[in-house]
């Protein structure tokens, strides 16, 4: 193991973000000898922490709210909450005293690179998503790296930050392809059925999760016999999914969250799915067929993001404002009667994505 350099990574809200940071910190502890107090991960109050059961380091929460430049009370608000994390970060890089600042994106990832730039630190960014977010775009002036996913994100930061690097997008250890009849095993699947796999996002998103349960229930019997169904859902949409999928007979687990996504990917024939980079990044890491659904308030990112994979020709892009519950059925029926078309889809992603994204990230620090 190498010597440790004592290292500062902050991260926002989403899973995207996180679990991208989680996965870089677990190699970091992996390729230095990281001493207690010489790791540190920063992450908004408002986040999904709730997730998190184990997270591998130290953890400090600060403010951290979008805002803009109009005057609206909520506004305010938010640039008050900037404000004080601005405070925050001041304090936590002058006791910390990192040498590295690693960022992961969003709002709250702007003063504490803003303050590591300041004392001279090095700062590294890493972007997850084909269309930079304006935190990272921002922060890229005062970056010493920017590290991208993406090789068509490379153009937007080669005018910016000093230096601009490809590492992917790093995966979380857990993540292993698995024998698809081990893994509808382990969710008492018949091997013989078609799996869908449904995802709304680390957060969930009701209307995705409306749009193909009402799907779901519409097909025709012998549809219905054939289909095993993995839905991924927000709590509070939970006990609806659970209640619908048993009224229409249809052979579904309903989570929250689940640990096990090797075994949703692995099981699964086609994903359904939000665009998020995270989503983006292990659909392609499975070589999963993709039906995608991007968030249509998410600043460009999903839109971007899904198009990168519909035109390698592994994934459908379908607009949630004009998508209708029947055009979202017959598309499950279509995918149920023609295997061969899933084959191709799977066969388009040529080589297979590595995971070792993490490992290059840290390499370049």
């Amino acid at each position: 193991m190498k010597k440790n350099k004592r290292i500062l990574v902050v991260s926002g809200s989403s899973g995207g973000h996180i679990f991208a940071a989680m996965a870089f910190i677990e190699e970091w502890k992996k390729t230095y000898l990281v001493q207690e107090n010489d790791l540190l991960l920063i992450l908004p109050k408002k986040s999904i922490r709730a997730h998190l059961k184990e997270i591998p380091c130290a953890v400090k929460y600060i403010d951290g709210r979008s805002f803009n430049l109009s005057l609206g009370l909520r506004n305010l608000f938010c640039f008050w909450s900037f404000l004080k994390a601005l405070f925050e970060s001041f304090f936590i890089l002058i006791f910390f005293k990192p040498e590295i600042v690693i960022a992961f994106g969003s709002i709250v990832c702007v003063p504490i690179v803003w303050w590591g730039w300041f004392f001279r630190r090095k700062v590294v960014l890493h972007e997850q998503n084909v269309f930079p977010g304006r935190a990272n775009l921002f922060l890229s002036w005062f970056a010493d790296i920017a590290a991208v996913s993406f090789e068509e994100t490379m153009p937007y930061f080669n005018s910016l930050a000093k230096e601009v690097k490809l590492t992917g997008l790093p995966l979380r250890e857990t993540l292993v392809k698995k024998e698809s009849f081990l893994a509808r095993n382990f969710f008492g699947f018949s091997n013989d059925n078609f799996t869908l796999l449904a995802m709304g996002g680390s957060q969930g998103s009701s209307s995705v999760n409306h749009l193909v349960s009402s799907a779901c229930v519409q097909l025709e019997k012998e549809y219905l016999k054939k289909l095993n169904l993995i839905h991924l859902s927000a709590e509070f949409d939970m006990p609806y999914l659970v209640d619908v999928y048993k009224k229409s007979g249809i052979n579904a687990r309903v989570f929250a969250f689940l640990g096990q996504m090797s075994d949703a990917y692995s099981a699964a024939d086609l994903v359904i799915s939000r665009a998020g980079a995270l989503s983006i990044a292990e659909i392609a890491f499975f070589k999963l067929p993709a039906l995608l659904i991007p968030y249509p308030y998410a600043y460009q990112h999903q839109q971007v993001n899904a198009r990168v994979l519909e035109k390698k020709g592994v994934a459908e892009v379908l607009e949630e404002a004009s998508l209708s519950v029947k055009e979202l059925r017959d598309k499950l029926k279509d995918f149920m009667d023609n295997p061969s078309r899933l084959a191709i889809m799977r066969d388009n992603y040529g080589e297979s994505i590595d995971s070792s994204a993490a490992k290059r990230l840290v390499e370049i620090i």
